[in-house]
């Protein structure tokens, strides 16, 4: 998410293999590789000069870190339980060659990757009842301190409502719908979806075209159906 344009040419780097941590994101400027999102976004900070939270006092910097944080330690492993260690209906739409790859080699290995990250985490080594449970008050949490308010602090977006856009985003839009996650954003928490959805209109214009456009996969090896995002077909 861009809120103030970047002319200078950033290379987005292609895959875990080249990257200098061993996962994604990553980028190369200039020839210098960097790798994780928190120290991407401040390098590119100091280097384009650009302060989303000079707005912000030192507490608002505060609470804004926290909850950033708390989203991206609980709410992405919770969205990662939910598409890795469940059966959705949407496996069975993957036709052609693509189901056996999916089948037997794509989702054995994500669900023993995400399985073992998330045990060595440790939110893992929780049961599925008590994994969704955190994250349901991590969510009411963001909704209670976000109100009416149109974003985090107020009326201008900071670095802190990307951060949470991005995981909310993932929760609210999944391919996989009616995660107890999503239901109850839909449901209960009202605000954080009206939320999602200024935020998408503010900052993605183009989104469909983004996520359902024929030029833009969402992986090397399948993208959306134009005419139903939630049906997977071989590219």
């Amino acid at each position: 998410m861009v809120t103030k344009p970047i002319t200078t040419l950033v290379v987005l780097g292609k895959g875990k293999e080249d990257s200098p941590k061993g996962k994604i994101p990553w980028i190369e400027y200039n020839g210098l590789q960097i790798g994780d999102t928190s120290l991407i976004i401040e390098f590119l900070n100091r280097e384009f000069e650009v302060d989303l939270n000079k707005n912000l006092n030192p507490e608002e910097k505060a609470i804004g870190r926290a909850f950033q944080k708390m989203a991206e330690e609980n709410m992405f492993w919770g969205h990662a339980h939910w598409v890795f260690r469940q059966d959705h209906a949407e496996w069975s739409s993957i036709s052609g060659a693509l189901k056996v790859k999916w089948k037997y080699l794509i989702l054995p290995l994500g669900r023993r990757t995400a399985k073992k990250q998330m045990h060595g985490h440790g939110i893992g080594r929780h049961t599925e009842q008590e994994l969704f449970s955190i994250v349901r008050k991590d969510l009411r949490a963001i909704s209670t301190f976000l109100g009416e308010k149109t974003f985090l602090f107020g009326d201008e977006p900071c670095e802190y409502d990307c951060a949470i856009f991005g995981q909310l985003a993932q929760l609210l839009w999944c391919p996989f719908p009616d995660s107890p996650q999503q239901m109850l954003i839909k449901g209960e928490l009202k605000n954080l979806e009206k939320y999602c959805h200024t935020m998408k209109e503010r900052f993605w214009p183009d989104w469909n075209q983004c996520i359902l456009g024929d030029n833009v996969s969402i992986t090397s090896v399948y993208h959306y159906n134009s005419a139903d995002p939630h049906i997977l077909k071989e590219k």
